[in-house]
């Protein structure tokens, strides 16, 4: 893999300009698409391995100009893919090349951005512990969240969002079903009671006895939830294994029965 990682430095290199000259965009395309394919081959492939080889992409870069397209090129690759871990590849190219300064983005709303990605999300990543918190439910009881000693599925989300309006169709149906024996935490992140009361009648009609469902919510956000899970927007679906660490984060109601089918059956 290293060799062709180094390849592909090599023609960015060539890309470099002379002075007063353009990027040649049939080159950047060629590249492009080398890189394209290089990211497919390991798009299965660890954490680990995968910040390693960006690593080593970028560090094979010797020209500054070349290594920060480099370096924004697999930033945004990660940041946008859907694959679940992928988002913990953005962070650590964020720390590592960004934040540090070694190579600067394109500007510095890019900049700021990044770090509020990061900063939102990096508690949260696979195999974090979930954060801990206290927060009411809906009768006044204190409720604490993840519970202990089995899965629990968080659900962030607001009444006014169609998408969370949708998702929770969804994940009622399939709760519903009773699959799976599991904690629910249905969390509405805003402060209108009326609407929240509304939307539970309205949405969670579900009784089935193999899943725990609680609706909860934290009005005056003293918990400070929003940034402990990154909630910059809904929904938001988690999946917290027995001992507290995250398996599975950005889900959606398909995503989350495959993970527990992968884990409980």
């Amino acid at each position: 893999m290293k060799k062709f990682l180094l390849a592909i430095a090599c023609l960015l290199t060539a890309l470099l300009p002379a002075e007063g000259q353009q990027l040649d965009s049939a080159k950047v395309r060629a590249v492009d698409s080398l890189l394209t394919r290089y990211l497919a081959a390991i798009e299965t492939e660890s954490y680990r391995t995968k910040t390693e080889e960006c690593d080593f992409m970028i560090s094979a870069c010797t020209d500054s100009l070349i290594r920060q397209y480099a370096a924004v090129r697999l930033y945004e690759h990660f940041f946008s893919s859907d694959l679940m871990g992928d988002d913990a590849v953005a962070i650590h190219l964020f720390d590592e090349w960004f934040a540090t300064k070694k190579v600067r983005m394109y500007s510095e709303i890019d900049e700021l951005n990044a770090g509020i990605f990061a900063e939102f999300n990096r508690q949260t990543l696979i195999g974090c512990l979930a954060p801990v918190m206290e927060m009411t439910e809906r009768h006044g009881e204190k409720i604490r969240i993840p519970g202990e000693g089995t899965y629990s599925v968080l659900f962030f989300y607001d009444t006014d969002c169609k998408t969370c309006q949708a998702e929770s169709e969804l994940l009622n149906a399939f709760l519903e079903k009773g699959l799976f024996k599991l904690d629910f935490y249905a969390v509405y992140i805003s402060d209108d009671r009326e609407s929240w009361d509304e939307f539970i009648d309205e949405k969670w009609t579900m009784d089935c006895p193999e899943v725990r469902v609680t609706h909860i919510w934290d009005p005056q956000q003293e918990t400070d939830f929003l940034r402990a899970y990154g909630l910059i927007q809904t929904p938001r679906l988690f999946l917290v294994a027995p001992d507290g660490r995250i398996v599975g984060r950005g889900l959606n109601t398909e995503a989350l029965a495959q993970l527990l089918m992968a884990y409980l059956n």
